[in-house]
């Protein structure tokens, strides 16, 4: 045994000395980033600004997302490390200069700068994209610009912000706006006009015996825009409270994703629904659900997307028919935001050819497969395939930040002999070093895929 132990101590002494060395790929104290509301979310907290802050072990940067300012930039002391920073008060960026923020478009020899974001909603506004430890991604959308003269620019415009521990990309993208969809019934409109919803109106419609059939197929065309397509749930027409409630039926949104829902029995056990692929955007999509006394089935654009066996007979409800909004008002309601048309409830099931017959040639209804109920709106309105939009021939992008004498700046133009108009996002970025305040350095790093 003592031999051994000899032997190995002789080996070792043979062998140097390694000094342990540290990756420079591998993360430090000071390799952080946080992000926060600096008096709490706005829409939950009174009197609290919407001021956005963003803090790593070497920066820190609050922007205010509504006036598009920054009252905060510059280097944070050392030393701080990602937990002790998460719990200390804001004495760490609030005494930090302020920065000049200027973000211009310049369209067909006009320009036009940023005077604000858009207001908080569950759809636009200040958003939060994507947040960890090394990285925090956030945005603001509905970005407002106008020229010297009032003028307001019609483009959608979003204003980004990228943090890493050691740098910070400003990202600003925009594209020219399509014509939003008119609410009401001056919306256009798959044949003749349409009902425009903005995510605040809809159609009710009283309780009648005559809503309630035994089997049924409900109809509808549906435009979605591609600027406010649905994140959550969206009913485009439900009777009788929601889908877990007795006697329900409807078609449905989730994510932009429909569905066709039917209730037999109620409660969450009995609520049964069907699915079709997503709705593409800045088009008219036919829907049908049809119930047969056995088989609920759903269509899309005339082909059939999917059915599921209940075998029950369907019991009448006595809640009223809502279009553009979940029935019973529920959450924040629910609502539809986009274009409907050409609703109509049969009381029997339409066969898959007549579903087909129903997508190819709206116009044409049948004499003898009337509907009980149907909503066309306007006959005298207009007829579009999709919106209209604006044509860019020339076109400009600059975004400049300053800061103690000074200025950083990227700029985007538009090539010659090309246009820019919807749906095309262009966007010009800046990437720098919010410490040093200097263009950031090429990564050295690339990837193959």
């Amino acid at each position: 045994m003592l031999r051994r132990i000899t032997a190995l101590a002789c080996i070792m002494g043979c062998i140097p000395a390694i000094e342990a060395q540290t990756s420079p790929a591998m993360p430090k104290t000071e390799d952080f980033t946080l992000m926060w509301w600096a008096e709490g979310f706005p829409s939950h907290t009174p009197a609290a600004p919407w001021l956005r802050v963003i803090q790593t072990g070497h920066y820190a940067l609050a922007l205010n997302t509504e006036t598009l300012r920054i009252p905060h930039l510059g280097p944070v002391a050392p030393g701080l490390d990602y937990t002790t920073a998460a719990l200390a008060d804001n004495r760490a960026w609030n005494q930090l200069p302020p920065a000049d923020l200027d973000l211009v478009i310049t369209v067909d020899g006009t320009e036009y700068r940023a005077t604000g974001g858009g207001k908080w909603t569950n759809f636009a506004g200040p958003r939060l994209i994507e947040s960890g430890r090394f990285l925090q991604r956030a945005d603001v959308t509905n970005v407002v610009f106008q020229a010297a003269d009032g003028t307001r620019l019609a483009a959608e415009a979003r204003f980004e912000t990228v943090a890493w521990p050691d740098r910070l990309a400003l990202v600003l993208a925009a594209r020219p706006v399509r014509s939003p969809i008119p609410v009401g019934e001056a919306a256009f409109g798959r044949l003749g006009g349409g009902f425009g919803f903005d995510g605040t109106n809809h159609l009710d419609v009283p309780h009648d015996p005559e809503l309630e059939p035994e089997q049924f197929t409900l109809e509808l065309w549906a435009y979605l825009a591609a600027d406010s397509m649905p994140s959550g749930h969206a009913w485009l027409v439900g009777k009788n409270h929601n889908e877990w409630a007795e006697g329900n039926y409807g078609i449905m949104l989730a994510g932009g994703i429909p569905r066709a829902y039917l209730n037999i029995g109620g409660g969450r056990e009995n609520s049964f629904h069907v699915a079709a692929p997503a709705l593409p955007a800045e088009r008219w999509n036919h829907l049908a659900a049809t119930y047969d006394g056995n088989v609920l089935r759903f269509y899309l654009n005339g082909n059939p997307a999917g059915s599921q066996t209940i075998g029950r007979t369907r019991q009448p409800g006595d809640g009223s028919l809502v279009i553009g909004r979940r029935p019973d008002r529920a959450g924040n309601g629910y609502y539809f935001r986009g274009a409907l048309d050409e609703i109509r409830l049969h009381d029997h099931a339409l066969e898959p050819a007549e579903i087909r017959q129903r997508y190819e040639a709206p116009e044409t209804v049948a004499p003898d497969r009337q509907p009980v109920r149907e909503w066309t709106f306007r006959p005298d309105g207009q007829a579009m395939a999709e919106r209209s939009g604006a044509v860019w021939r020339t076109g400009a992008m600059e975004l400049r930040l300053s800061a103690g004498g000074t200025t950083l700046r990227q700029t985007w133009d538009l090539p010659e002999n090309e246009t820019w108009e919807s749906p095309q996002w262009r966007e010009v970025a800046l990437a720098f070093d919010p410490a040093a305040f200097r263009l950031a350095e090429p990564c050295p790093v690339t990837v193959a895929a």
